[in-house]
């Protein structure tokens, strides 16, 4: 048999749910598989030429399906019963510094806990936490299925709210029947790895059909601090500094900067034939209430999930950095329209209003959200 074992810590809460609807947090093999399916399929876009039936193919010969039967390869979460890892329970408050948690990480986890106190609606795993996630097969572990379990430990996360942060994961190292691997430890490194990791992203020109490394994908550190929700925080706060419209002309206190005016008017009622809201980018649904007429969602989708994934890594340094991915793709399926409100529209959907968000700003706004930003991928060259 050959045998990798992989060393994750859990950098910020993750809340992940149980076997069953209201159990109690716990890491499940479930979860852990499909966030590293969804990385090897990021990677699989480009490695296999932007070929949907050989990326199908080779999906199920290392997952399984019901066609091809079980995978050839097993994993194993350590430690593996419920009630070994830490939770904080429901009704309990999130805290971070002494504190409750800051109103950018409260807006990040928005539907997880009540964004003026910061206490849980739902129950987590608490952070740090350490385990350990051991791969068995009777054949040599598939290099790529290595190199998606990397990605997965230096950009992803699991559980509710991954893409804006919570339940970040670290691969602190891995070892077995394969080289050993240890974590970049600084930027710089980091930087590096990466870029080893997605050299062969940039063969494929076109813009992926789904979410996948391609040289559309933007890679940035946009943050960095001593403490994780800290770094999350931070990361919050300027997205609802850019985002909202705030309350009273303010946002957590300060002048709001009112973007997105045209935004703003349609969620108060004035309509256009072809317009939906620019910062459906950000994800679907997009709604502005509960009635149908401020709801905007995919025609026939009803969700398409933010192509802007935010993770907190931990540098094992008494540092934690803020990584940025922009895994731009066909927003959604060719012809399908975006049902805002009550009117049918063409999708229109502007990437500008992320990069805007992530990268320098626009000579009208010299001041960026990110000062401390730095360029991890695509290379310059590329």
């Amino acid at each position: 048999m050959n045998q990798v074992q992989a060393h994750f810590r859990i950098v910020i809460p993750a809340f992940i749910g149980g076997a069953t609807p209201g159990d109690r947090p716990e890491l499940r093999v479930p979860s852990i598989k499909g966030a590293l399916r969804f990385w090897w399929r990021a990677l699989a876009w480009s490695a296999h030429g932007g070929d949907l039936e050989h990326i199908k193919q080779k999906e199920e010969e290392r997952f399984g399906s019901t066609r091809t039967g079980q995978s050839p390869l097993l994993l194993k979460v350590e430690p593996p019963a419920p009630g070994a890892t830490d939770v904080l329970k429901k009704e309990s408050t999130l805290r971070a510094n002494g504190g409750a948690v800051g109103p950018g990480a409260r807006y990040l986890g928005y539907g997880l806990m009540k964004t003026q106190a910061g206490q849980l609606k739902r129950p987590c795993i608490t952070a740090p936490f350490d385990f350990r996630l051991r791969l068995v097969s009777r054949e040599p572990i598939p290099a790529d299925i290595l190199e998606a379990l990397k990605l997965m430990g230096l950009l992803g996360g699991l559980g509710s709210r991954w893409r804006k942060g919570y339940g970040s994961l670290t691969l602190t190292h891995m070892e077995g029947d394969c080289s050993s691997w240890v974590a970049p430890s600084d930027t710089q490194s980091f930087i590096t790895e990466i870029s080893r990791l997605l050299q062969r992203s940039v063969s494929v020109r076109e813009e992926p059909p789904f979410s996948a490394f391609s040289p559309h994908t933007v890679i940035d550190k946009l943050v960095d601090g001593d403490e994780a929700l800290a770094v999350l925080n931070t990361y919050g706060e300027q997205m609802q500094r850019y985002r909202s419209w705030g309350k009273n002309g303010k946002v957590n206190g300060k002048p709001s900067e009112e973007n997105f005016p045209e935004d703003h008017a349609w969620s108060k009622g004035e309509r256009q034939d072809d317009f939906h809201p620019k910062r459906v980018v950000f994800g679907l649904p997009h709604n502005y209430g509960a009635s149908r007429d401020k709801q905007v969602t995919g025609e026939k989708h009803d969700r398409r999930a933010s192509p802007l994934i935010f993770h907190v890594h931990d540098c094992d340094d008494g540092r934690y950095i803020g990584i940025a991915t922009l895994l731009r793709s066909k927003f959604l399926p060719n012809q399908e329209h975006i049902q805002a409100g009550n009117r049918k529209v063409k999708a229109q959907p502007d990437y500008g209003v992320i990069t805007e968000f992530i990268g320098p700003r626009n000579s009208d706004s010299p001041h960026p959200y990110f000062p401390d930003r730095s360029h991890i991928w695509p290379k310059e060259d590329q």
